[in-house]
């Protein structure tokens, strides 16, 4: 079966929407490519959005356009996105956003059509939010695809040629159903595996999955695949297959998580970094393990104050220009034994994500929660502004949330205990706090575990 799926991807590298982008991001290694965009091309995106994109046009207006610098612009702060995100939404695509919206549903020919013969499209996104808050951003047809060779050329760093098989391991997390991408593995080679709570029992599927699907490489988060080594280990599961790699991206990553998956799945971590609004995969790993290397022709990652500052370019639909993305980190420029040179993203602070823990050592992750406020605020329009969850035992948790002054409190109250029941046992206690303010804590997170756990090993 790996001629068919190779013979896919080569046909799909020559549809004439495609070719072009293959060639840019994927045809050329990273070590021949010249590290800084081209000067000229970023004056053109800055001109277009303070042109063309509401926000910029009415904040960053200026008479000369030559004098537009990229790093005299102002810093876009997440607050600004929040509040107003269609502002940021090109003047060509808010005139359209309805009809462009790309609808999927369970049929494969169906979806296939839509992605690779419609003109064009507008898909929205949902970011996580650490603070509760997340950020809706649209990504077209030409992002989408660009997003998809990113995830390619961050593989080949791995190892990965197209038609190598790929098992992605998430949460689950779109509203919208992909069980349909599964019927297609034998074409494309990636097989989803999703999850709504994570413990023993997923972990045995998961092994078994392994054992039968023989992926080249997994995608997944290290904390997720770091407790799968830890029950794998308990358990004395066999794995009876060996894995070329592992992507991980999402959170931080600690020395244990490679000390489990390196002893269990006997292979390595490669760190990935990326966000919704910015690109999946802007940075990324290489076999030297010495930091991630930052695609700099797809954006100009700047560090103020030991704060990540990212502008990602060539989204015409949605341009994010010098956003302050919430991540610290350290940037350093080098020559990388690879062959690579250039920026390297060498230390990556405060993704680490939280869950809930049930007495029965199950585990709920943040995106099966949020999935459930986007359907909150879909049912009662934006009512919910900003959400927190707080587990003080291991029995209960608190859901304080910023409501809309107008809000049917009674009504978002009844709505989320019933969705949330489904994860939660009945003697699991959940309380719906509706407060003026998000409580200040020192953990900036939209999970908070305050007590601690037995035979638990994450931070």
């Amino acid at each position: 079966m790996g001629f068919i799926r190779r013979g896919f991807w080569k046909l799909l590298f020559l549809l004439p929407y495609s070719r072009r982008l293959y060639t840019r991001l994927i045809s050329t290694p990273l070590e021949k490519k010249n590290p800084s965009k081209d000067q000229t091309e970023i004056h053109d995106f800055l001109t277009f959005a303070i042109s063309s994109v509401p926000y910029y046009r009415e904040n960053y207006f200026t008479q000369n356009k030559k004098e537009i610098h990229l790093t005299k612009l102002p810093i876009l702060k997440k607050r600004i996105v929040k509040t107003q995100s269609n502002n940021l939404l090109a003047d060509n695509y808010q005139k359209r956003q309805n009809k462009l919206i790309l609808t999927l549903n369970k049929s494969p020919l169906h979806n296939l059509w839509n992605i690779f013969f419609q003109k064009d499209f507008l898909i929205p996104m949902t970011t996580g939010g650490t603070s509760g808050t997340p950020i809706t951003c649209y990504k077209n047809k030409e992002s989408l695809y660009a997003e998809a060779l990113l995830f390619i050329r961050g593989w080949k760093m791995m190892g990965y040629n197209p038609g190598d098989k790929v098992l992605v391991f998430y949460n689950r997390y779109y509203d919208y159903d992909l069980s349909w991408a599964n019927s297609l593995t034998f074409l494309h080679g990636i097989h989803l595996f999703f999850f709504d709570s994570l413990n023993e029992k997923v972990i045995q599927e998961l092994a078994k999955k392994i054992n039968t699907f023989k992926p080249d490489f997994i995608i997944t988060f290290p904390s997720y695949i770091s407790y799968a080594a830890e029950v794998i280990k308990k358990k004395k599961i066999k794995i009876n297959h060996t894995i070329k790699g592992i992507e991980v991206s999402g959170e931080t990553i600690f020395p244990y998580h490679r000390k489990n998956c390196e002893e269990i799945f006997q292979t390595k971590l490669y760190n990935s970094y990326g966000s919704i609004e910015i690109g999946n995969t802007i940075a990324h790993e290489c076999s030297q393990h010495t930091g991630m290397h930052v695609f700099e022709d797809i954006v100009h990652m700047e560090e103020k104050r030991n704060k990540l500052v990212i502008t990602r370019f060539n989204a015409w639909e949605m341009p994010f220009i010098r956003y302050e993305i919430g991540d610290k980190g350290k940037l350093r420029h080098e020559r990388c034994p690879c062959g690579i040179e250039g920026l390297k993203l060498v230390e990556l602070q405060g993704r680490i994500e939280d869950y809930i823990i049930l007495p029965s050592e199950k585990r709920i992750y943040p995106s099966s929660l949020r999935q459930i406020i986007n359907q909150c605020n879909a049912l009662y329009p934006d009512s919910i502004k900003e959400s927190k969850v707080i587990q003080n035992t291991i029995t209960g948790i608190i859901v304080y949330l910023v409501a809309d002054a107008q809000a049917k409190k009674k009504d978002i109250n009844t709505f989320l205990i019933n969705r949330l029941r489904k994860f939660f046992p009945e003697e699991f206690k959940i309380t719906i706090r509706f407060i003026p303010k998000l409580p200040f804590t020192k953990k900036f997170r939209f999970i908070e575990r305050r007590f601690k756990t037995p035979n638990h090993s994450a931070p």
